[in-house]
């Protein structure tokens, strides 16, 4: 029976793909430098249990048994490198053009000669054919001529220009399906370079499974746009996107003293990651948003620590850890921050607030489950993605909508800042509209300012609705229950300013997050004073990939049975 048991986990350890994902700093490519090695490169410590071995210890124990008898390190694919593909599809003029019509730098006139080679080298690979000649270009030759020309891009700074040409590079592509943007906007081409990496893929998969008889293991580093993570979602029951997450105080100190990079160019850089919620163009559209690849990550890892710590036996710890579980579903069960962040997870999808969902769970000091939450409207009040547009203007009498909001002045502002979308583009949506953001808009109008999506202030006390944890706090107060003093709070998000008064008047000892919010609330309100609550970012599975990695899939007793059954 032990064959029957390798055919039954066969498809998983044969094929595995990885995304990564998280802000330059973090730990991305840390990471998928680990994943590459074999494990003599690894040099681990050694673990082992005795009789005053804790729950947590026998589970590092037991993926670490698994982890040294599986383990295949894995083929990288680098985004960058991808994206040099695209520009060696150019010869050298044009791309010297390119440089100079958008006051990048250029590459010296000496180094045509070896641009020219790499052009000519690729000028006979179909990205489309799978056989050992592609493969070998893609892991070898095409990697070494992306560090060459970045080397060339980048000589006064190792790593501002090229970066800056290569997020202009993979927004063309997007936008255009070109490295050059000589072409009209066409949104068709937003996959572009999922398409490639695809390709990149097949190429992999076909040479390791079907050449080399060996498991298919591939880590793409990384993605910078949610559309194109998602792309992979819909194609490969096998793929799994990780966030990498720091703390923003040892990114920047990475940034800072790792790369050299000013104040100034940290925060440029923060604002290309993470542009406005509000997708109102197609630069918008198809521009770098690690907020959101973030929150749809199915694994969180946390990799905390200055610019120099090369104790990376935390971060390897959690790389090994679901690895062997995406090979091995249920090999150990869930920690607790997993299990109630689940909880939070679960509850956000409740939520019918047009901007995002969050939710929050709240346990006591002993880490037992006492309420939870997710941003919505008060009970009794209809939420925003149940409305619509339509029905406010034809005058409704219903009590879905406010006084105020069937007022003549609300109505004027709902035509004037909220487009109205035809028929034939809506195709059956509801149109559904934001209180929120017309109201502010309103505001900003009648003081003559910008009304702009992006510059509009967000002034949380016109919000309808209330926030997870705030409403997670209040189900406590409303239907009755023990106190939560020293208790935890997760958060798929992470608590806004007002939330986290709250938090820290409640007694919360302890805040779990996924999402950071931009705002103070961490360094002016739980880190003051003198009963701050321990602040961490949440790592671990979460979504549908906490029930793939921890749902087994026969029960481990019928396994061993198996195993011990000769046939």
């Amino acid at each position: 029976m032990t064959e029957a048991i390798k055919q039954i986990y066969k498809h998983r350890k044969d094929f595995i793909l990885i995304g990564l994902t998280g802000k330059i700093g973090a730990g991305c490519s840390t990471t998928a430098k680990f994943m590459t090695q074999d494990i003599s490169s690894h040099n681990l410590p050694s673990l082992c249990i005795s009789n005053s071995s804790s729950d947590i210890d026998r589970k590092k124990y037991i993926i670490q048994k698994f982890y040294l008898s599986n383990w295949k390190p894995f083929v990288k694919i680098t985004a960058s490198d991808v994206i040099t593909s695209f520009l060696l599809e150019n010869d050298f003029n044009t791309i010297q053009k390119f440089f100079i019509d958008n006051h990048y730098k250029k590459f010296d006139d000496s180094f045509e000669e070896t641009y020219n080679k790499f052009y000519e080298e690729q000028k006979i690979i179909n990205f489309k054919t799978k056989d050992t000649t592609t493969y070998e270009y893609i892991n070898d030759k095409l990697c070494n001529a992306s560090k060459i020309i970045k080397k060339a891009l980048g000589i006064d700074s190792s790593y501002r220009n090229y970066s800056e040409i290569y997020q202009k590079i993979g927004d063309n592509l997007r936008l255009h399906g070109s490295v050059i943007a000589n072409f009209e906007v066409n949104l068709e081409n937003i996959f572009t370079i999922s398409e490639r990496i695809n390709d990149f893929i097949k190429i992999i998969k076909y040479q390791k499974i079907e050449i080399d008889q060996q498991p298919a293991h591939i880590v793409i580093d990384a993605f910078r746009n949610p559309f194109e993570a998602m792309y992979f979602k819909e194609r490969y029951a096998a793929f799994y996107l990780f966030s990498i997450n720091a703390e923003q105080r040892h990114v920047e100190d990475r940034l800072a003293r790792g790369l050299k990079m000013s104040i100034d160019q940290i925060k440029q850089q923060d604002d290309k990651e993470n542009p406005s919620d509000t997708v109102d163009s197609a630069e918008n559209f198809v521009s770098q948003n690690i907020k959101a690849c973030i929150q749809k990550s199915d694994v969180h890892i946390a990799n905390n620590g200055m610019y120099g710590n090369s104790n990376y036996h935390e971060l390897y710890g959690q790389i090994i850890k679901y690895i062997s579980l995406i090979q091995h579903p249920g090999l150990i069960t869930p920690s607790l921050d997993e299990k109630m962040m689940q909880v939070a997870h679960t509850a956000k999808l409740n939520s019918a607030c047009l901007s995002r969902q969050v939710g929050a769970s709240i346990t006591n000091e002993y880490g037992s489950l006492k309420a939870i939450g997710w941003n919505s409207v008060a009970d009794g009040q209809t939420p925003c993605l149940l409305r619509s547009k339509d029905e406010i203007l034809r005058g409704t009498e219903s009590k879905s909508f406010s006084i105020y909001e069937k007022g003549e002045k609300f109505k004027k502002a709902i035509i004037e800042f909220y487009p109205k979308i035809e028929s034939e583009d809506l195709v059956g949506r509801n149109q559904s509209f934001c209180f929120s953001e017309i109201h502010n808009k309103q505001i900003m109008a009648e003081k003559n300012q910008n009304t702009d999506a992006c510059k509009c202030d967000k002034n949380q006390v016109h919000t309808r609705s209330l926030h997870a944890e705030e409403n997670a706090f209040l189900q406590i107060s409303k239907y009755g229950g023990e106190g939560i003093k020293n208790g935890t709070l997760y958060s798929t998000a992470s608590p806004c300013e007002l939330c986290s008064k709250k938090a820290y008047q409640l007694g919360i000892k302890r805040v779990v997050y996924i999402d950071p919010y931009p705002g103070t609330a961490q360094e002016q309100i739980l880190l003051s004073g003198l009963y701050s609550p321990k602040v961490e970012l949440f790592k671990g599975a979460i979504g549908n990939a906490y029930n793939k990695l921890y749902e087994p899939i026969i029960s481990y007793k019928d396994e061993l049975s198996a195993l011990r059954t000769k046939i």
